[in-house]
C-alpha cells in the first residue's frame, strides 16, 4: 500500500509533456507535482495556451445550460401564447429555436483559468491541488496567428515575434464597416 494514494482517481496530462497520459493521484497533490511526474514540459510547450478542465465545473456548466434551455423553452411558449401578431410569433419561434439548437449542441467544458507559466515558475510553492477527473492540455508553441471575425480577409498569418495585434489586423485588410472595434 502507498500512503495517501487514491485508488481509481486519476488526472490526465496531455500535449507537450515528456510522458503524456493518465496518472493516479495522491491526496493533496498539486498540479505542478503531477506535471513533474509526467516528466515536465517539453521545449515545444506553450504554457500560456494550456487548457485546464475540472469535472465538477463541467457538471455545474451542464446544469446551468439545462436550466437555460428550460427557461428559453418556457419563454418561447409564453411568447407564442401572448402574441397577437402571427408574424411576430413565427419570428420569435425561429430565433428561439435556433438558439435552442445551439445550446443543446454546446458541450460544457468545465474550464478553469490558470496561469500555467506561473505554476511552472513557482514550482513547489504552487498551491493548485488536483481533483479526480482533472485534465490539462498543454499545446505546442503556435506558429500561426488566426484572424477572424469582421475583418476584410479572415485568415492565418505566420507568427512573427516583432508583430502585434494591430499588425495582424492590418495584414488581414483591417476592419469591415460592421466591425465593433
Amino acid at each position: 500500500p502507498i500512503p495517501l494514494w487514491k485508488e481509481g482517481e486519476t488526472v490526465e496530462i496531455l500535449g507537450e509533456v515528456n510522458f503524456p497520459g493518465t496518472y493516479s493521484m495522491k491526496a493533496g497533490e498539486t498540479l505542478f507535482e503531477v506535471i513533474e511526474r509526467a516528466g515536465g514540459v517539453t521545449d515545444r510547450a506553450f504554457p500560456s495556451g494550456a487548457v485546464f478542465s475540472r469535472e465538477n465545473l463541467r457538471l455545474k456548466e451542464e446544469e446551468q445550460r439545462d436550466r437555460l434551455i428550460a427557461q428559453l423553452e418556457s419563454d418561447l411558449a409564453n411568447v407564442t401564447l401572448s402574441a397577437s401578431d402571427s408574424e411576430e410569433v413565427s419570428q420569435s419561434q425561429a430565433a428561439a429555436s435556433a438558439m435552442l439548437v445551439r445550446l443543446r449542441n454546446t458541450q460544457p467544458q468545465g474550464r478553469l483559468v490558470i496561469d500555467l507559466s506561473k505554476i511552472l515558475d513557482d514550482g513547489e510553492k504552487s498551491e493548485l491541488r488536483i481533483k479526480a477527473g482533472d485534465k490539462l492540455m498543454i499545446p505546442e508553441i503556435p506558429y500561426a496567428v488566426s484572424v477572424s471575425g469582421e475583418v476584410q480577409f479572415p485568415t492565418s498569418h505566420l507568427y512573427e515575434s516583432k508583430l502585434g495585434l494591430t499588425d495582424y489586423l492590418e495584414r488581414s485588410g483591417g476592419f469591415t464597416p460592421n466591425a465593433d472595434e
